[in-house]
């Protein structure tokens, strides 16, 4: 009796993936641009937004703070969609190029422990989307604070210095949280400086990128060693030193 093996066959990763629909949406290949989901009516399956989504992302067009608005025409289209996605794995699987595509979007890329099961996912898009017009600003506002401000290179600090950085962080915190919600945070402290200095002004914690001036005035100057000075010798020495040179 012979052995029957499985016919063998290649496993293309990039199978094609996208959906287009002229009435509903998705992912205009053509075109290369993305028409808003009109899911709101159930008309759309799930797998048929996945494709789309994963498409666009791959392509590289969706946008990091504003694909809630660029993937659905309304907050109910997103809604509608993501209560069907909880649901999904009751019967099917999210695989893993649509999951590579959903972690994008939830910022989530590096983390797969609360992003396995589809209602996890969800709970975590619903999330991200309601985070993302605070980010937007923040974005926005760094953005124009470094064309006015340009970041200075990165310069690896000694030790003591990256102690010091670290220390001025730490103050400024406790001394927030002794003062309360008097201290509030400019949106400076949350923007991308690689040394960041950390000072409080008339009740408002500001953050920039640590001057060279900043850093001398972390580290205290250190006090030169007093030189003990010799006594003066008396006349009695002198008289004792002559003495013992004749």
């Amino acid at each position: 009796m012979s052995t029957e093996f499985f016919a063998g066959y290649e496993f293309n990763r990039r199978d094609r993936v996208g959906y287009f629909h002229a009435e509903h949406g998705g992912y205009n290949d053509a075109k290369k641009k993305f028409q808003p989901f009109k899911c709101a009516d159930d008309q759309l399956l799930v797998h048929e937004i996945l494709d789309a989504i994963t498409a666009a992302v791959e392509a590289g067009i969706v946008k990091e703070y504003e694909w809630p608005k660029q993937l659905f025409a309304s907050k109910s289209d997103l809604v509608s969609f993501l209560d069907n996605l909880a649901e999904y794995d009751n019967e099917f699987r999210i695989h893993d190029r649509w999951w590579r595509a959903l972690a994008h979007l939830g910022d989530t890329v590096d983390c797969e422990e609360s992003f396995s099961r589809c209602d996890d996912i969800a709970q975590s898009l619903a999330k991200r989307a309601s985070e993302l017009p605070e980010e937007l600003r923040i974005h926005k506002a760094e953005i124009k604070y470094f064309k006015a401000h340009p970041p200075t290179p990165f310069v690896p600090l000694p030790a003591e210095l990256d102690d010091a950085l670290y220390e001025n962080r730490k103050a400024t915190l406790r001394q927030q949280q002794r003062e309360g919600s008097s201290i509030k945070d400019d949106d400076t402290c949350l923007f991308s400086f690689t040394q960041p200095f950390y000072e409080i002004r008339d009740g408002v914690r500001y953050c920039r990128q640590a001057t060279p001036a900043d850093l001398v005035s972390l580290v205290p100057a250190k006090k030169a060693k007093a030189v003990a000075k010799k006594p003066a010798a008396t006349k009695k020495a002198k008289a004792k030193a002559k003495v013992l040179s004749t």
